[in-house]
């Protein structure tokens, strides 16, 4: 996301408030924040803005969402 180094924003209509997440790669549950902003520096956290339509994602290891994890 412009701005910002850690956060990642995606197309997420929705008529419901997420309540909580799971990261795909590292099955982590992150946590809802209220604001955008906390996300830069509280990874494995997202905050849903309904009336936007968006998502905003800080990864648990802040890399980028579209990186392949290696184990």
């Amino acid at each position: 996301m412009p701005g910002y180094r850690r956060i990642y924003v995606a197309d997420f209509v929705s008529d419901r408030d997420i309540q909580m997440m799971n990261e795909l790669d590292t099955l982590r549950v992150l946590s809802r924040v209220p604001n955008v902003a906390e996300l830069e520096y509280t990874p494995s956290r997202f905050h849903q803005d309904r009336a936007a339509g968006k998502l905003y994602v800080s990864s648990s290891d802040t890399k980028p969402v579209d990186s392949t994890a290696t184990r």
